[in-house]
This record gives structure tokens, sequence and C-alpha cells, in this order.
């Protein structure tokens, strides 16, 4: 049996050992109901019994509103060389897809003309491009604008000139990163 993430939350205003509420994995709402029980270090069973349980799922693979920006520096002085960016949308909305409008981005730019997506991997510039010595700034910013670290892996970049500009993307099937489920101060 997969275990889940819950919610779980007590109706009353008083705490019981100062928690009002816990998030628990488990098999099922009633898994969870008691797992939250038996946190207690005091007998509250009934304390638990009226706890509303919210299961906490994975929302979606579509990327739509996040936008995805590339930038490649001189490495010397800094300035931008390529600064572009893409959005998902209701038509391209995995990363797979929001791969491919980089890739289109990136070539129609003036220094870059072999950019290429494969499995997850980006490459901003090829040897051919001979951007390889640059620095390569990778960005993804959430619907409401916010810069969000962490969704680009690792990059290569600041080699030679005749090396890639590359970046790893999440996987084609990764779940966009989301609020699922707010609550009040516990």
């Amino acid at each position: 049996m997969a275990l889940k993430p819950y919610l779980v939350q007590r109706p009353y205003t008083r705490s019981v050992d100062n928690v009002t509420a816990v998030a628990v994995m488990a098999v099922d709402a009633a898994q969870a109901k008691a797992m939250a029980n038996a946190h207690s270090t005091k007998d509250t069973s009934a304390a638990w019994t009226n706890a509303t349980v919210t299961e906490i799922a994975a929302t979606s693979t579509d990327w739509i509103g996040w936008t995805f920006r590339v930038v490649v520096r001189h490495p010397t002085t800094g300035a931008n060389v390529v600064d572009v960016s893409v959005a998902g949308d209701a038509t391209n909305n995995t990363i797979d897809e929001v791969g491919a409008l980089l890739v289109t981005a990136l070539n129609a730019t003036t220094p870059i003309s072999n950019a290429s997506y494969t499995t997850n991997t980006l490459t901003a510039a090829a040897i051919a491009d001979g951007l390889g010595d640059h620095d390569l700034v990778v960005e993804a910013y959430a619907p409401n604008g916010d810069l969000v670290p962490g969704i680009f892996g690792a990059t290569v970049e600041q080699g030679i000139a005749g090396a890639v500009l590359t970046a790893v993307m999440p996987a084609d099937a990764d779940v966009a990163p989301a609020i699922v489920i707010t609550a009040g101060a516990f």
C-alpha cells in the first residue's frame, strides 16, 4: 500500500500538547487521524475524533504560467549576450514543450544557432556556437512572477569557447511546485 500525505486539523481552538494540526504520511484518512491521535502524549483520542483530514495531493505536471529564462553572459564583462524567456501556456505546458520553446527562442538569437533539448537537458549553446566560456544563468518564475530557485539542476558553463552550455531541467513528468493547502497558525 502506498502512503500519501495528509493534513489533519483539530476543529478546536484550544490545542492539545500545543498541536492543532499535523502533516502525516498514511494509507488513508482514517489511518492519518489515528496517527495524529498517537502523536499526542496525553489521553486525547476524543480531541482528534472530529479532526478534518485533507489529502495533500500533487497538483499537476502542467507548467502553465511559469516563465523560464535563459541568460548567456560574457565571461569578462558580465554583459548579457543572450537573454530569452518563454512561458508555459495551455498548448506548451510540459517541460519537454517548454524545452522546445527555449530552443526556438535561443536559436532565434544572433550568436546561437545550435541550441537543442534532449531528455530534460537543455543545450543553450553548442560547440559550434563558440560560447562555452560564457556564464549560463537559468531561472524559473512562478505564475505570480516570483523567482523559484532549484527548478533547474546542474549547469555546464565557463569552459572553453569550443564547449557547450547546458542546464538540466526537471523531468517531463515532474509536478510543478505549488501551494496545495494553506492552514492558519498552528
